[in-house]
């Protein structure tokens, strides 16, 4: 599976509040989208508040956590080149970029193409 991961910190004068809210929003546009590009599968996170994240960072001496992360799936590389070619997407990707600049730091955010290999951990009882 390839997918892309987008891993966003909110705009420095926004509140974690306005941010989820804004986050919700964008969801929902991302999740109306999904079908239009090919995408199998669409996932959003956000990032817990609560003590366990600053140990973590502070014991790992890490950044601080991204406020959201999204992740959408493709089959294959094909299939996600494909379906961004495919007659209107550019214009719904551009006014998705316009409102991801509305409450996204994107200079401070990272997106990017990664190659997902699963693999059932036999563990975890499933």
């Amino acid at each position: 599976m390839i997918k892309l991961i987008q891993c966003v910190r909110r705009r420095p004068e926004l509140r974690l509040a306005d941010f989820r809210r804004e986050w919700d929003a964008y969801r929902e546009l991302l999740m109306d989208l999904a079908p239009e590009v090919g995408a199998v599968k669409v996932a959003l996170s956000t990032t817990l508040a609560v003590e366990a994240n600053l140990e973590l960072m502070t014991q790992r001496g890490t950044r601080e956590a991204y406020d959201g992360v999204a992740e959408v799936w493709w089959r294959s590389a094909g299939e996600a080149r494909d379906a961004m070619a495919r007659p209107g997407v550019d214009a719904r990707l551009a006014a998705m970029q316009r409102r991801q600049e509305t409450f996204m730091d994107l200079e401070s955010s990272s997106f990017f193409f990664a190659l997902e290999d699963e693999e059932l951990d036999p563990t975890c009882g499933g």
